[in-house]
């Protein structure tokens, strides 16, 4: 029964690896920001090629969108590391819900902000 469970348990850990698709961007610098007047998202162009690990139909910006209160949080923050020069890396998972420049781009979730 043990040899069992101990089983189910490591199925269900390497199931959950291998369902995410999201990787790290490397570390690097933010090059350039833009942001639509609606505040309905934020570009991120970046100083390493960008990475595609959903293989959305575009893949030359990073894009978060701003959904709610803790995305706003997202893009002070992304403000002020790039105000600061500081390299940064990002956690991208997954592709935008709406066509940015007329293709889905890979979505930033986190953002590693290095000394």
């Amino acid at each position: 029964m043990k040899v069992f469970k101990l089983l189910m348990i490591t199925i269900i850990l390497l199931g959950s690896q291998l369902t995410t698709a999201g990787e790290m961007s490397g570390l690097g610098t933010i090059t350039g920001i833009n942001m639509p007047a609606s505040g309905e998202m934020i570009r991120i162009n970046f100083s390493l090629p960008f990475k595609n690990p959903s293989n959305c139909t575009g893949s030359d910006m990073y894009i978060k969108e701003i959904t709610n209160d803790a995305s706003n949080r997202f893009v002070s923050t992304v403000l002020a590391a790039y105000m600061a020069k500081k390299q940064v890396e990002f956690w991208i998972d997954g592709c935008t819900t709406k066509t940015w420049w007329g293709k889905t781009q890979p979505q930033i979730y986190d953002i590693y902000i290095h000394d």
